[in-house]
């Protein structure tokens, strides 16, 4: 799992739709994202956040990766994801953090749904 550094406040990075672009030329990553690939991201501000790769998009100079956020996470279940072999085991904390993230965003779809 990677972490990524954003310039972006957590107002910005938590938006009303949680989605927004990164540059890869803007990061320090070694190697290039794939689709549904997760990660943490750290905003501006010092907080730290759940993402997974929702989609790319290729520039002629640069990749750019549609980023969605998940649940804030606090720093000791950031720190250990990324120094996690082997990613989220059942039964785990981590788990449960990401089962919240999941509600969070079928609730919001739901919500959306019903507003249309």
């Amino acid at each position: 799992m990677e972490l990524v550094e954003v310039a972006l406040p957590t107002r910005l990075v938590v938006g009303p739709t949680r989605v927004f672009p990164l540059h890869h030329s803007r990061t320090t990553l070694t190697r290039g994202l794939e689709p549904g690939e997760e990660l943490v991201v750290l905003d501006s501000d010092g907080e730290y956040h759940a993402a997974v790769v929702v989609d790319l998009d290729f520039m002629a100079d640069d990749t750019v990766y549609v980023l969605q956020t998940g649940v804030r996470l606090p720093e000791e279940i950031a720190l250990a994801r990324l120094e996690a072999a082997d990613g989220v085991r059942p039964g785990d904390v981590d788990g449960v953090v990401d089962l919240i993230g999941e509600m969070l965003r079928r609730g919001r779809r739901s919500e959306d749904h019903d507003g249309r």
